[in-house]
């Protein structure tokens, strides 16, 4: 019986999910210089302290929060935190203000987005919308209406999964203020990728609708120049870290080697834990992950770096380098650096490539 074939861009899609969880909840969290929660692997939530931002959950887990307080909450009481008794009078107001509502928007959101029902009910309206958008008829407030269906669909689907009344578990202002995500998500992805909801257009609106795919590809181009990701990435630390990681994740599918990357870590993954195809995330992925959250420009681009290094994938570390300092700054050291010639350096990469895909493959279990 064959091993099952690693699906590509599998790590890629499970990084960016858990960096718009990251940044979701930055955003409702105020201040970066204060604490905030992150999304564990089960899809609850827990509370870190900013003076350990960079530590990993297992970490954070173990030696943070000894003798405090965990409080379980939200629809099927899938959340928790953890504060101390000093922190209870501002945990009750979170609890009851608009981080609760923000919060359980965000796991109806991810909800709708990966499971079979919801998701159906959510392609159809944006099937509808993508039609109106073409016609010129698309109003973005009255698309709320449109995208409540499929936050509905969802609330309904979660429901009977877990059990309660889903009007109850999800009332219709976080219906609401997730509909409004689903719109912003709809509306961001038809302006950078365009043309992969071309199948969606009428035909009589078709030669309009593509020339957005030219201004699209327009627009990444110009995004791609080293200068334009250095300012994106110090920008974006400058709010946000989660964001700056998810452009770091993005500089690897531009550089144009991330689908062999993310297959090779997923065949080692396989190799390594048996149980692997049953973990939603990796753990080692998802620490490394949270491990430079809030972190500066150098720990993000090292861990694009080391993200690659952990295959010896020596090029492609020096691809997303240059994408983040210039062809002729040597931030990390360069395995094929010195003595071997430019030639050498190219044959060494490429033996090394077809080395580690073949040792990272899992053991065949064909009987013979």
């Amino acid at each position: 019986m064959r091993c099952k074939k690693a699906k590509p861009m599998k790590h890629y899609r499970q990084l960016r999910t858990l960096v718009q969880r990251l940044r979701r909840k930055n955003r409702t969290a105020g201040s970066s210089a204060a604490d905030y929660e992150v999304f564990t692997q089960d899809g609850s939530y827990q509370r870190v302290s900013a003076a350990n931002r960079a530590a990993t959950l297992a970490d954070t887990t173990a030696q943070q929060h000894p003798g405090q307080t965990v409080h379980v909450w939200g629809p099927g009481e899938q959340h928790l935190y953890c504060c101390t008794a000093e922190q209870e009078p501002q945990a009750q107001q979170r609890r009851a203000g608009f981080d609760t509502d923000a919060s359980i928007a965000i796991e109806l959101v991810m909800w709708v987005n990966n499971q079979q029902v919801p998701y159906r009910q959510l392609q159809a309206v944006i099937k509808n919308m993508t039609r109106k958008m073409a016609a010129n008829r698309y109003d973005t407030e009255q698309a709320v209406k449109g995208f409540m269906y499929a936050a509905e669909s969802g609330a309904k689907d979660y429901a009977a999964e877990f059990g309660g009344q889903w009007h109850e578990m999800f009332p219709k202002s976080v219906r609401l203020m997730a509909a409004e995500m689903l719109r912003d998500e709809f509306e961001a992805e038809v302006d950078l990728n365009p043309q992969d909801y071309g199948q969606h257009v009428h035909k009589k609106h078709l030669p309009e609708w593509e020339k957005r795919y030219s201004q699209a590809a327009s627009t990444r181009a110009a995004a791609t120049t080293t200068d334009q990701l250095l300012t994106d990435v110090t920008h974006q630390l400058d709010w946000n870290p989660h964001a700056a990681l998810d452009l770091a994740l993005q500089v690897l599918s531009i550089a144009g080697h991330g689908d062999d990357a993310v297959d090779a870590l997923d065949l080692e993954a396989q190799h390594q834990d048996p149980d692997y195809r049953q973990q939603p995330v990796n753990p080692d992925i998802q620490d490394a992950v949270l491990a430079v959250v809030g972190a500066d420009l150098d720990a993000v681009a090292q861990f694009a770096v080391d993200l690659l290094q952990e295959v010896n994938w020596s090029k492609m570390a020096r691809t997303v380098r240059e994408y983040f300092f210039g062809p002729d700054q040597q931030r990390y050291p360069d395995p094929y650096q010195g003595p071997v010639a430019d030639n050498q350096r190219d044959t060494a990469v490429a033996t090394t490539q077809e080395t580690v895909m073949t040792q990272n493959r899992p053991p065949s279990r064909r009987r013979r």
